[in-house]
């Protein structure tokens, strides 16, 4: 099942609603990975049965704005960015759906290459990209994000091409805290810091972590 739902390596876990649709999908690697990756379907669910039980305009406003986090349209943004400024809005979704926003040019230019995916000059395109994120300040914080690590990966890979060290350690210490306790992601981390101090060819791509 978690096949046909994209599941790929591991760890890999999909959470799904009763109706089967996936709400988020989880590559923890560790429990406190899991437990931060729940909070937004935590959220969610909440928001459903707040609106179940009272229906009035800030537990719809709510309800409306993590629905989005979940399954973002880009033509809904405009006005759930008014409505996340109303009083009482929950802090916690708040937050989320500014993630959303913040993340959103990130998440069209990886779907915008995705054709492109695996091949030299794709792979190049969309680590540029990604750096050039990463210098504007433009990026992907949550770590139980599934853009989280090819964003960082990204920026690793081009800081290695550009020779910038100091960008490359920023990525390289992201995802150390996220992998720290994964044996897996040991050797990857140490052959892309030997790239990123000029001890060791380029590889390109990757996402650390997967086994």
């Amino acid at each position: 099942m978690l096949e046909k739902k994209g599941g790929r390596g591991f760890p890999y876990c999909i959470v799904m609603d009763h109706e089967g649709k996936v709400l988020k999908e989880l590559r923890p690697s560790d429990q406190a990975g899991f437990e931060s990756g729940f909070k937004p379907i935590k959220l969610l669910f909440g928001a459903r049965v707040a609106v179940a039980k009272k229906g009035n305009k800030k537990n719809r406003i709510n309800l409306a704005l993590i629905e989005s986090v979940f399954d973002p349209k880009e033509e809904q943004f405009a006005e759930l960015q008014k409505a996340a400024k109303r009083k009482g809005v929950d802090e916690k979704i708040k937050k989320l759906f500014d993630q959303l926003i913040t993340t959103w040019p990130i998440r069209k230019a990886m779907e915008e290459l995705k054709n492109l995916s695996g091949t030299p000059e794709g792979e190049a395109q969309l680590n540029q990209k990604m750096y050039d994120f990463f210098k504007k300040d433009v990026v992907v914080e949550d770590s139980s994000s599934e853009l989280f690590d090819n964003f960082w990966v990204c920026v690793l890979n081009h800081s290695i091409t550009e020779k910038d060290k100091k960008s490359g350690e920023k990525a390289l210490e992201v995802l150390e805290k996220k992998y720290k306790d994964n044996p897996q992601a040991t050797e990857f981390f140490k052959k892309k810091r030997q790239e990123l101090t000029g001890g060791g060819e380029s590889t390109g791509g990757g996402e650390s972590g997967d086994g």
